[in-house]
């Protein structure tokens, strides 16, 4: 599955070597399009003759086109007879030694084909002989445009607003009559002006006997003379690309495992890391073999480049996934360094390290794949950053804010990895400081992600920090213990937390135990005794160790205070009731006002 994306770029690159190579762009206005006067009828399709003979003949216009140079390109678009001496008689009929290569040349007679399949048909009365040339003394025949044959194309390309960029013209020379050097430097400029105009002999040529040969070389030189070989050693070189990556992917993977079983984790990380780029390198390099075996692919500019371009992209895919994966190697060997250290910051600089090279070599490999590959103008995307950054800052303000929470929590330490922190209620050990968050392992065993940008403005406790636990105790007695019993019970707290086994760690002298007898509470008698656990600078966490002392504390003042007889009080609430024989309610009704008035009744008592 490792190898799926590779195989499908590869199946890609071997669908559009199958497509015609199209041509666009915006054409410039010609001159002679203004002078052609009123549209007139446009003439009838057909097919454009074919001369049986395969002679040279460059008498004439007439013999250049309709005697040399169609008949022998349609010989090669068959693949009929000696293809070389067709090319030989096709180059024969162009200037092209001071301008072109010889395989530049070829693809301009292909394009030159192009234009004249767009033109309809062409009949001998459109060339002139050489003779009338002679006698209106002209060495110079501009076949195209011609106002009285050519003015429906002006009406056809009007609609997508374009006008051929330039012209055919023939001229007479010592060999005879040849395509200018002109029109043969700026045919790949007329070609791309007319990209939008069907060819006109597409539909005749279908229908006749050697119609898919025909419609074979519309679809371009290369689809058109690559051998079946040629494909199938492009299907035979994706495959050995395949087994050779994979082959080469185990070879890393068996000696990074040999590597780390010898105690080397370094070099092991960086043969794992290798492994796969490797098989993405070694399946573009056969297909980079495979893609030789098409012997027209330089006559077609347009699949040429989308070659050029796919292979370039996939090495530089291998080369930033190689780079990419060696950050573990960095991260491997600062881990190793820090371990050896008992300092935390080292801890959370690892991971940012980490995560900054890695974002770099994405960001770069985007810019150089954007500029090399798809031709890019990465000067004008810098410039931009500054206006889009304003808009990506308005758009991402809490992701600002949790960057410099982050910065925050580097700078000013209020915590690092391992600490144990209480934040909004919950206590938990940090395991990682990202660059947007900071990710905390809660008692319970969950995770919780915090923004960073919270602990800009909120408290957080750092328990680890801590030097001293203290514990306040507060022990209550029922309301019925007698004074001498109270004494006892502040005095047994006070032996308990003096005592030896207790108070070992304590700091006696800073931070002595403090016991009082301290409040009348709604239904005991309060006594508050306070200490100081000191925590070991030796550990972590000893939290545990607390845990243990404080048991250790309880057992002993339940047990010195059933055998004093102390009772421990809990909430109780009493009622008096006036029927109450041992709880009598007393109380006296004086009657002073009858007696005063003389009435001679005794006071109740």
């Amino acid at each position: 599955m490792r190898y799926t994306r590779s195989l499908l770029v590869s199946s890609l690159l071997f669908i559009f070597a199958l497509l015609p190579a199209t041509a666009g762009g915006a054409a410039s206005t010609d001159p002679a399009a203004e002078e052609m006067g009123p549209p007139i009828t446009s003439p009838e399709l057909a097919v454009r003759p074919d001369a049986p003979q395969m002679d040279l003949d460059l008498g004439s216009p007439r013999g250049t086109l309709l005697r040399t140079f169609f008949p022998a390109i349609n010989r090669i678009n068959r693949g009929e007879g000696d293809i070389e001496q067709a090319w030989a008689h096709v180059l024969a009929t162009m200037q092209w030694e001071d301008v072109l290569s010889e395989a530049e040349a070829r693809r301009a007679a292909m394009q030159l084909l192009e234009v004249f399949d767009k033109l309809g048909e062409i009949t001998e009365e459109q060339l002139p002989s050489d003779q009338v040339l002679r006698d209106a003394d002209v060495s110079r025949f501009v076949f195209f445009p011609q106002p009285e044959h050519h003015a429906d194309l002006w009406e056809a390309l009007r609609a997508f607003d374009r006008w051929p960029d330039g012209q055919i013209v023939l001229e007479r020379t010592e060999a005879g009559w040849q395509f200018s050097a002109q029109t043969v430097a700026g045919i790949d400029r007329l070609a791309e002006s007319m990209a939008p105009l069907p060819p006109k002999h597409l539909a005749a040529q279908v229908v006749t006997d050697d119609g898919v040969a025909q419609l074979l070389g519309l679809l371009g030189p290369t689809f058109e003379f690559t051998p079946w070989w040629g494909w199938l050693a492009l299907l035979g070189l994706i495959f050995a690309g395949l087994a050779v990556g994979k082959i080469a992917g185990a070879v890393l993977q068996k000696m990074a495992d040999r590597l780390r079983r010898r105690g080397w984790a370094v070099r092991a990380v960086v043969f794992e890391d290798a492994a796969r780029p490797l098989s993405l390198a070694c399946l573009t390099f056969g297909l980079t073999l495979g893609v030789q075996v098409f012997v027209h692919i330089e006559d077609d500019s347009s699949l040429e480049a989308f070659v050029a371009n796919t292979l370039t992209l996939l090495y530089l895919i291998a080369l930033g996934w190689f780079l990419f994966n060696l950050v573990d190697v960095i991260d491997l060997s600062l881990r190793r360094v820090t371990e050896t250290t008992h300092n935390k910051v080292d801890d959370m600089i690892v991971p940012l390290i980490r995560k900054a090279l890695r974002i770099f070599i994405v960001v770069i490999f985007i810019m150089v794949i954007a500029q090399n590959v798809f031709e890019l103008n990465i000067t004008g995307w810098l410039a931009g950053l500054g206006i889009a950054g304003l808009a990506v800052s308005l758009a991402a303000q809490d992701s600002i804010r949790n960057l410099f929470g982050s910065l925050t929590v580097f700078f000013d330490k209020p915590f690092a990895v391992g600490d144990m922190i209480t934040f909004n209620g919950t206590t938990g050990t940090v395991e990682e400081i990202g660059f947007r968050s900071t990710k905390q392992r809660l008692f319970t065993g969950a995770v919780v992600t915090v923004p960073n940008m919270k602990f800009i403005d909120n408290a957080v406790e750092n328990v680890t920090r801590r030097q001293t636990i203290r514990r306040v105790m507060n022990i209550t007695i029922t309301y019925d213990t007698p004074v001498e019993k109270i004494e006892q019970a502040v005095q047994i707290l006070k032996d308990i937390l003096h005592s030896e086994a207790i108070a070992a760690p304590f700091d006696m002298e800073e931070t002595p135990p403090r016991v009082f007898f301290n409040e009348f509470n709604a239904d005991s008698l309060n006594i508050m005794a306070i200490y100081w656990y000191v925590l070991d600078a030796d550990k972590e966490q000893d939290w545990w160790g607390y845990n243990a002392h404080l048991h250790q504390v309880n057992v002993q003042v339940f047990q010195r205070f059933q055998e004093a007889g102390i009772d421990f009080a809990f909430p109780t609430r009493t009622l008096y009731l006036a029927g109450d024989k041992d709880r009598q309610l007393s109380f006296r009704l004086l009657r002073g006002r009858d007696r005063a008035e003389g009435n001679g009744e005794p006071a109740v008592q």
